[in-house]
């Protein structure tokens, strides 16, 4: 119908659906993006005013603004492509993106044609995560001109929910990695302690051997050596005591020794993987900035 219209009577002003579609009503309509942010019904009008076909229709009306409409199709179309070719380029480059779907709100991108004043940073809602992502893809908004810089800042803008999923994952995995290197090295300290006091033990064992040869040795001829082992012995004896006690005091039972043990050889299992994660994690920031600064 509008390519009816646009051909038949190109002197009229230009409609769509009953709407004012002149660049001065287009300007009208975009000149407040919450209803496409929030899913509001006027969202879907704006979205088929949105298309670049229909604006180089749009474009056969006479007016006081003779080829606007193509020009904000050509700059519509521009700007699609290079905030596509954003989101293509860090599914590419970044392990995190990969499996992400977002995608470029054309009638976002011809909001902000209309109104550059309107191409502002998207809240981060005071998550740290989240604003580190904003900053790092900010970089290629900040760096281009229009049209580019409206298609870059749509796609940022189209990407909250891809930002808000990794900087949750970040905080886990960071909190996560922390929480068991926290626990490794408390377990290490604690295994060391224990291995030592057993080690100590066992040699304490071996020596109270001296204690009953001693005593023999003394009642057969009374000499010196035999009074060495003896109290060699008695010594290793009371050693042994005191370290049992202190074994059971500061680590526990044989049991809770055993299982501290098991704890530590699962930490190490779970530590490569968390530090692999979190490399990850890490790496595809450094990379994004490279990207976004490139």
């Amino acid at each position: 119908m509008a390519s009816f219209i646009a051909q038949s009577r190109p002197d009229l002003p230009p409609t769509f659906r009953g709407r004012d579609a002149s660049m001065e009503g287009l300007r009208a309509l975009f000149a407040d993006p919450r209803p496409l942010l929030t899913g509001a019904p006027l969202a879907n009008e704006m979205a088929l005013l949105a298309r670049p076909e229909l604006l180089r229709i749009l474009d056969a009306h006479t007016g006081p603004e003779a080829g606007a409409h193509r020009r904000l199709a050509e700059d519509l179309d521009r700007a699609e492509r290079v905030g596509t070719a954003l989101y293509e380029e860090l599914s590419r480059e970044l392990e995190g993106w990969r499996s992400t779907h977002s995608t470029v709100n054309p009638a976002l991108v011809m909001a902000f044609l209309l109104h550059p004043e309107l191409i502002v940073q998207p809240a981060d809602g005071g998550d740290g995560g989240v604003a580190e992502w904003i900053d790092i893809l900010w970089r290629r908004v900040i760096a281009a001109d229009l049209p580019d810089s409206a298609g870059y800042a749509a796609a940022v803008h189209g990407a909250m929910s891809t930002v808000q999923a990794l900087a949750r994952q970040r905080r886990y995995w960071e909190e996560r990695h922390s929480q068991v290197s926290g626990t490794h090295e408390s377990l290490e300290e604690k295994v060391l302690f224990q291995q030592r006091m057993q080690r100590a033990a066992r040699w304490c064992k071996y020596a109270i051997v001296a204690l009953p040869i001693g005593f023999v040795l003394k009642l057969a001829d009374g000499g010196g050596f035999g009074e060495f082992l003896f109290g060699l012995g008695l010594l290793a004896l009371v050693a042994s005591l005191s370290i049992n006690v202190t074994n059971a005091v500061m680590c526990g039972n044989a049991a809770r020794r055993a299982q501290r043990v098991m704890e530590l050889h699962n930490s190490r299992q779970q530590l490569p993987q968390l530090d692999s994660g979190v490399g990850r994690i890490r790496a595809d920031l450094e990379r994004a900035r490279r990207i976004t600064s490139g």
